[in-house]
This record gives C-alpha cells, sequence and structure tokens, in this order.
C-alpha cells in the first residue's frame, strides 16, 4: 500500500515576525492618526459634549475624557472675558496641565494616582477655528496597580456660570458589561466608582 504524506507549509517565522510587526505599526498608526486628529491646535467642537466626562475602565488602566469649562480656569484669562483665546491657551498651557493635575483624580483608600500623559486642547467653533474657546477638552490616562481596588473620582474644576456647576460623567468598564453615571459639582466633588 502506498501512503501519500500531505502537510501545509508552515510560514517561517521571520515572516511571522514581520507580520506581527506590520500588525502592530499599522495599530500604532490608527493611534496617532486618531490623537493627532483629538489634538490639533483647535479640537473638534463635536469630540465631546460640554460639561461631559467618561471615565473607560481598560486591563489596568482608566482614560479619562472631560470637557471642562474655559471660566473654570480664571488664572489663564488674561483679558477676563470667561474664554481662552489661542494666545492665552499657548501661553498659559503648563498652568493649565498643573491645575488640572491638582484639581482631577482617581485614588485609592490608599493613595491619589496621577494623571499620565495629559493633554488639553481648546474647543473652538468650526466656521471660526481662531475664535476663542468656552471648553476645554482634557484626556489623560490613569494607571492601576490593583483593578479591583476601591476607586474615587475627584473633581475640583468648575465654571463660573451656572451651566458650569455640573460635570456629568459615564464610567465604563467593558469587560463586565457594566456603567455608572453620575454628575459632579463644586457640592459634590467626590465620587465613589461602584459598578455593582
Amino acid at each position: 500500500m502506498l501512503y501519500m504524506r500531505c502537510a501545509i507549509p508552515a510560514k517561517p517565522q521571520h515572516l511571522i515576525n514581520k507580520m506581527n510587526v506590520k500588525s502592530k505599526c499599522q495599530s500604532l498608526l490608527t493611534v496617532s492618526l486618531l490623537l493627532g486628529t483629538v489634538f490639533s491646535t483647535q479640537a473638534n467642537a463635536h469630540l465631546m459634549v460640554a460639561q461631559h466626562g467618561t471615565l473607560n475602565f481598560l486591563d489596568d488602566s482608566v482614560y479619562m475624557v472631560l470637557s471642562l469649562p474655559s471660566t473654570a480656569f480664571d488664572a489663564a484669562d488674561d483679558d477676563k472675558d470667561g474664554l481662552l483665546s489661542l494666545t492665552e491657551f499657548s501661553t498659559h498651557r503648563t498652568e493649565l496641565i498643573n491645575i488640572i493635575s491638582e484639581h482631577v483624580s482617581l485614588s485609592t483608600k490608599k493613595k491619589k494616582l496621577s494623571i499620565e500623559g495629559l493633554m488639553v486642547s481648546p474647543v473652538t467653533p468650526h466656521d471660526a477655528p481662531k475664535n476663542p474657546a468656552n471648553q476645554i477638552i482634557v484626556m489623560g490616562r490613569f494607571v492601576l496597580n490593583d483593578s479591583d481596588a476601591e476607586l474615587s473620582f475627584h473633581m475640583g474644576l468648575f465654571g463660573t456660570d451656572e451651566k458650569d456647576q455640573v460635570l456629568e460623567v459615564t464610567a465604563s468598564r467593558k469587560s463586565e458589561n457594566s456603567q455608572q453615571v453620575f454628575e459632579m459639582s463644586p457640592r459634590k466633588q467626590i465620587m465613589k466608582l461602584d459598578f455593582n
């Protein structure tokens, strides 16, 4: 009896490595393009609804996006018009980042977690991108040492107008298909995150 052996040729290891590198490069390029689009000099006004925010839990990180009113950054408003011009924003960018780092945080019972990769961008109208901004988009990431730790979100930046006194935040943990929506205000600056 005659036996025939049939084998499917395996891909050489160097081709597999090239494919993995290509896939990673494509993913990195996609993320870079998205972030570049989000953080161009003038942010897209529809990136985040004014006075809203998200906290997205993914693995050992919490990704934050907030839309905060310009009036929350009085120290950067040189002409005191309640808006941030592109010049004011550029001049005070470092100060804005420091203010946000001081007044926005995630914490465990033991310690305050710092925001990594904090980025800010003014929100200007599509039809007038050089106009002053009335909202600032804030993005950053918190790294969790223990993804099951009890967490609280702290928000201490609110505007002067009544409409700027409430921030609606949606916290999502997609791995568990759970979500928590809550409001923060000058009277309620700390929220315990509970997905149960």
